[in-house]
């Protein structure tokens, strides 16, 4: 039985891609760096593999928005493990994940460079079984935005600033939820 699918560097990927394979039960999607991933595509591959736990989607360079292919991956909410990288997921992308994916505990957010820290803040507060998160290079992120939100008493925020000359105040924050 396939529990893990990893498909990267591929060309186009439309839905018939999931015709045929075994995705009712897989529990890992990783699609890194297809060059002709699309809405549709992501789409099709969310209705094809309802038993995800984790999923991985890291887009190409300059790729097109895949934050509507993104989201349609709440639909089940089983969801435990997200990574995103450059699929322009914008504040609404986060909230569905809030709402329709409560067992989320570990996300890793890169490149998406329309996030806020507001949305980023009610994300982490509206999931309390989150227990690592990391946001990497979202030039819209400040670290004094996000410690001024992220109070919660149950988690330990910890930024990790970049060099001093760099544009980006803020590289990787981590929660750990449920620490002494």
């Amino acid at each position: 039985m396939l529990s893990s699918l990893e498909l990267r560097n591929c060309g186009e990927l439309s839905g018939s891609a999931f015709e045929g394979v075994g995705c009712k039960l897989l529990q890992g999607l990783t699609l890194e760096f297809c060059g002709g991933l699309t809405n549709a595509g992501l789409e099709a591959a969310a209705a094809a593999c309802p038993s995800l736990l984790q999923l991985n989607v890291r887009n190409v360079k300059n790729g097109p928005d895949l934050s509507a292919g993104i989201e349609s991956f709440t639909a089940h909410g089983g969801l435990e493990t997200i990574t995103v990288e450059g699929c322009r997921i914008t504040d609404v992308t986060l909230r569905s994940f809030a709402v329709r994916c409560p067992l989320l505990k570990k996300v890793l957010i890169m490149h998406e460079d329309v996030i806020t820290d507001a949305g980023v803040a009610a994300f982490m507060t509206s999931l309390p079984g989150l227990t690592r998160v990391d946001l990497v290079f979202n030039s819209q992120l400040s670290s004094e935005g996000l410690l001024r939100r992220s109070t919660s008493g149950d988690h330990r925020l910890e930024l990790q600033p970049l060099t001093s000359d760099s544009p980006i105040r803020m590289s990787v924050m981590f929660i750990d939820g449920g620490l002494p």
